[in-house]
Order: structure tokens, then C-alpha cells, then sequence
């Protein structure tokens, strides 16, 4: 099933932490989706905030 807004993609986010060391992998399912450029920022701006408030 398709959705024209990207924040309802299926997507799955994994933390790994170790110390002071945090690792994040984003996975991003856009099956069945053509994404724009302006949804690839939405995404870019969205992984840069998760990654900024878990303070890397």
C-alpha cells in the first residue's frame, strides 16, 4: 500500500550503545514509493535530529 507522506513509510531504527560510543543504523523501507528530493531532505533533516538528540 502506498503513502504520499514519507513519516508513514515503514521504517525501522536500531541503537546499539557501548560505552560512550552510539551506533545507529536506519532502515528505510520505500517499497512501492517514488521519493522525491524534497523527501529525501525530510528524511536527511529527520535522521540528523535523531542523531543530534542522542548526542553524536
Amino acid at each position: 500500500m502506498g503513502t504520499f507522506n514519507p513519516l508513514k513509510w515503514k521504517s525501522e531504527i536500531y541503537i546499539e550503545i557501548i560505552g560512550q560510543e552510539v551506533t545507529a543504523e536506519f532502515k528505510i523501507n520505500a517499497a512501492g514509493q517514488i521519493p522525491t528530493q524534497k523527501e529525501e531532505v525530510i528524511w536527511d533533516n529527520f535522521i540528523g535530529s535523531m542523531l543530534n538528540r542522542v548526542g553524536t
